[in-house]
């Protein structure tokens, strides 16, 4: 697969993770089955979650090389899936505060994406990532 499609796949993937993992711990206040049923939806969502965080991870280190861009994409591709779900499901409002926010989480996307440089300063014997299968 072509490094920017593994990249794009990635990012797509993790956002809709993230997305999941958002219904997960606030259906309780959303939906009353939900609150209800909170060891079942723990148990049937978590596998799911858990193997989108692994594969997103996955398709963005093959991009990237190294595992560090993976972590910080989650960071910020999780605030705005959170944001907008947040305000789409609950209705709550956008501050100015949650702006400023939205606005630093799509700078470390965009700078994670766009701000490619060679580390120097990588221990001795470090190789690049490979997925061990």
């Amino acid at each position: 697969m072509p490094k920017l499609a593994a990249l794009c796949l990635g990012m797509l993937i993790l956002f809709l993770t993230q997305a999941l993992a958002f219904v997960q711990t606030n259906g309780q206040f959303l939906w009353p089955w939900f609150a209800k049923n909170t060891l079942l939806v723990a148990l049937v969502m978590g596998s799911t979650i858990g193997f989108g965080f692994i594969i997103s991870t996955g398709y963005i280190t093959q991009y990237f090389d190294t595992i560090w861009p993976a972590r910080i994409l989650s960071f910020s591709l999780g605030v705005l899936s959170f944001t907008f779900l947040a305000w789409w499901l609950k209705g709550e409002a956008i501050t100015m505060k949650t702006i400023v926010c939205l606005i630093l989480a799509l700078s470390i996307t965009l700078i994670q994406i766009f701000w490619n440089e060679e580390s120097s300063s990588r221990p001795s014997g470090y190789t690049d990532v490979e997925r061990i299968d």
